[in-house]
């Protein structure tokens, strides 16, 4: 190096391509599962609608859609209680405390 040149190759820390496959893996399949329930929801809105919001049609499907709305915003929010949970108590801790 020479008058303050930055060193050309730095050493980085590289995770061995098994592990990042799995991790890209296991991302995608909670991804899509997570996405298969909104769609789901979205797709049988009617049906609890006139289940759970008897009434005027109209109105019952734009309060199951509220509904459906509400789980946006509260999604971020729940990421920011459990996953620093997670971080601190671990993956199974975490995932077990809000089954219970």
């Amino acid at each position: 190096m020479k008058n303050g040149s930055v060193d050309p190759k730095p050493e980085a820390h590289e995770e061995p391509p098994e592990k990042v496959r799995r991790a890209i893996g296991a991302s995608a399949m909670g991804n899509f599962t997570e996405w298969f329930d909104y769609g789901v929801y979205a797709y049988t809105a009617t049906y609890i609608a006139d289940s759970f919001f008897p009434g005027d049609l109209e109105s019952a499907t734009l309060l199951t859609l509220g509904v459906f709305a509400v789980s946006f915003i509260i999604r971020p929010l729940g990421g920011f209680v459990w996953g620093p949970l997670g971080d601190r108590l671990a993956v199974v801790r975490s995932w077990r405390s809000p089954s219970f």
